[in-house]
């Protein structure tokens, strides 16, 4: 056993994904009289924003990762540091985040909003008188809702949602919208709709209350002033792992004690306060004390046993199973210029299909075995209830990614693997009250050195610059 005695106070950050990693680096490096310890249980820090490697086919990022800025300067450098000015990307403008949507056995290439153009006759009547009606009131934000059905409803009328959103919202989530927590309506672009013609969008966004519901219909050609300052990121060199390997370097380089394949043993606390904690590390314990600050980025529930918190089992809805296809084909995706789509489509399976070359010129590559020159895309597909075999994943995602027609045929496929994305959350307002709880019983320990700040789908807080500021808030508001 291992006792930590310094004549530095400790600051113990539980969980090493890039939310972990920043609060690392940012209290390390603006409050250098602590000593910092982050705690992860795997075997690499980064969660999924590391990358995986192929002995074979070389790097692939988990799924589609842009870092985007939060627009605060503190948050901002923190990551930008991490690599040096020119090894970074630089995504600007309307080339921040470049999206389409694959619906009606098409690829809309134009916006990642969805077009009103699959309603017809009556129906799309109906729609549109539903639609104008909305104009009268200010759009909700989801905060105001009660549901996703409620957020929907009170932005386009219940007709759109009936006729054209719900099936969709039924076929990337597997769930009724009336089950879904308004927080959802974040996830996949579909706040707005598209309708009209560029110059008729153009007279009718003079309008705030129409501007928040229907989608300016080409995305490159959107006035800047309707854009954010906002900016996306991405390592010049493919992989994100590169990225977690500068935040690597940077953790050492401010003497933060990285604890890999580790987990918390014991809590000892009192007084409102935590006192010490034990670490398991492989086979050996650690003691550390003199805590100024517990701070965890992960779920409150997970943490109930080392506080003594006894609570009935939490009936929490099941996820999505994620799968993700990684194929090398050897000329470029028919997708334009977009960095990924959405399927909306109700027969498939795929949720998103991500062309890396897109934003990262640098993910095009030889492949070893053939020394021919290919393209890499990922698509990540979802499952419910059933586990399937890769045999069926790998037919699945090959068979829908030629119905989109982004590649000619089987034969452009010159490398394929299936890899485990583990669980696609369920954002059920089942689910999001169940974590309110959770949160609420840690709150109610009163500790005055405990900090529980992460992802909060229910607050809006589930994309990382959102996680980010709020962790970058709260850990301001502690007066370290």
């Amino acid at each position: 056993m291992d006792n930590l005695n310094n004549s530095k106070k400790n600051i113990i950050i539980l969980g090493g994904g890039v939310p972990g990693i920043f609060s690392a680096l940012y209290i390390s490096k603006n409050y250098p009289e602590y000593q910092v310890h982050l705690i992860e249980s795997s075997g690499e820090i980064g969660g999924l924003y590391n990358s995986f490697i192929d002995k074979e086919a070389g790097i692939f990022d988990k799924g589609m990762h842009i870092i985007y800025e939060t627009c605060i300067k503190e948050v901002d450098e923190i990551i930008r540091n991490c690599l040096p000015e020119n090894e970074w990307l630089f995504l600007e403008g309307n080339y921040k985040d470049i999206a389409g949507v694959y619906h009606n056995n098409l690829l809309q290439k134009d916006s990642p909003y969805v077009h009103i153009d699959s309603i017809k006759g009556r129906k799309l009547n109906n729609c549109l008188a539903d639609l104008f009606l909305s104009f009268e009131n200010s759009p909700p934000s989801f905060l105001e809702c009660n549901s996703s059905e409620d957020f929907f409803i009170k932005r386009f009328g219940t007709a759109i949602t009936r006729e054209l959103i719900e099936p969709i919202i039924n076929k990337l989530w597997r769930t009724p919208l009336k089950n879904l927590h308004p927080a959802a309506t974040r996830i996949v672009l579909m706040d707005r709709i598209r309708i009209f013609s560029e110059e008729t969008t153009s007279n009718l966004m003079k309008s705030e209350f129409i501007r928040s519901r229907i989608a300016y219909p080409n995305q490159m050609k959107l006035d800047k002033i309707y854009r954010n300052s906002q900016r996306g990121l991405y390592p010049k060199d493919f992989g994100m792992s590169n990225l977690i390997k500068g935040m690597e370097l940077r953790l050492k380089e401010l003497g933060v004690n990285v604890y890999k394949k580790s987990s918390i043993k014991s809590i000892d606390f009192e007084n409102n306060r935590i006192n010490s904690i034990s670490i398991k590390i492989n086979d050996s314990i650690k003691n550390i004390s003199s805590i100024k600050l517990f701070h965890s980025t992960i779920s409150s529930y997970k943490l109930f046993n080392l506080f003594g918190i006894k609570s009935k089992k939490l009936n929490f809805d099941k996820g999505l199973i994620q799968k993700y296809l990684y194929l090398l084909i050897d000329s470029p995706p028919d997708m334009g210029d977009i960095y990924y789509f959405h399927s909306f489509q109700k027969s498939q399976k795929i949720y998103r299909v991500t062309n890396y070359a897109a934003y990262c010129p640098s993910s095009v590559r030889n492949f070893n075995q053939t020394n021919q020159k290919v393209w890499p895309i990922c698509i990540e597909l979802h499952y419910k209830n059933k586990d399937p075999i890769t045999k069926n994943i790998l037919k699945d995602g090959i068979k829908e990614l030629l119905q989109t027609k982004i590649i000619k045929s089987q034969n452009s496929i010159v490398f394929s693997r299936v890899e485990s994305a583990g669980g696609f959350p369920l954002l059920t307002i089942n689910n999001c009250d169940l974590l309110k709880q959770t949160d609420k019983t840690l709150e109610n320990l009163q500790l005055e050195n405990f900090l529980v700040a992460g992802q909060a789908p229910d607050r809006g807080i589930f994309f990382l610059h959102d996680i980010l500021e709020n962790i970058f808030l709260s850990i301001k508001s502690r007066n370290l």
